[in-house]
């Protein structure tokens, strides 16, 4: 299969999750791939306090300048989550942070996809579990005529 058809199906297959945060996290100084995922998983550890089913896909991207960051699609969070307190969070112990909300519409999944195919790629997931609150929000917004249902992915 060549790069362009598997990052094609990369990306449709992560645009099957119920994704709610698109992040672009940079670092102050150096890291390695290693130091980079640590410091990513410190980050996830923290969120899933309140956020028992979170869910991530996060790789690494080397820029043009060669420093190493971060693209992740965070998913599972409880309704409560602020974008703030999740960039703060970030940009305190590591370096700038772009928090997003998702847009299946704008392409992210696809866009994170292609770090996947490319030469010494490093990246890792972890599906988002539905939460008990998320499960009865969601029962909630599928009766109300006001409010669209929540889009599920049907894993869990």
């Amino acid at each position: 299969m060549d790069a362009r058809r598997l990052n094609e199906a990369w990306g449709d297959w992560l645009a099957t999750y119920p994704w709610q945060a698109w992040c672009t996290l940079t670092f102050r100084e150096e890291r390695t791939h290693a130091s980079a995922t640590r410091a990513f998983g410190s980050f996830t550890r923290w969120l899933r306090k309140d956020s028992p089913g979170l869910g991530w896909f996060c790789a690494h991207e080397v820029g043009s300048f060669g420093r190493l960051h971060l693209h992740a699609l965070l998913g599972g969070m409880e309704p409560f989550t602020s974008r703030k307190a999740l960039w703060k969070r970030w940009h305190d112990r590591f370096g700038r942070a772009q928090i997003l909300p998702y847009d299946p519409e704008r392409g992210a999944a696809h866009y994170v996809a292609k770090y996947v195919s490319k030469e010494l790629s490093h990246y890792e997931i972890e599906e988002p579990r539905a939460s008990r609150s998320l499960i009865r929000l969601a029962a909630l917004w599928s009766h109300s005529a006001a409010l669209r249902p929540l889009a599920t992915s049907g894993r869990s």
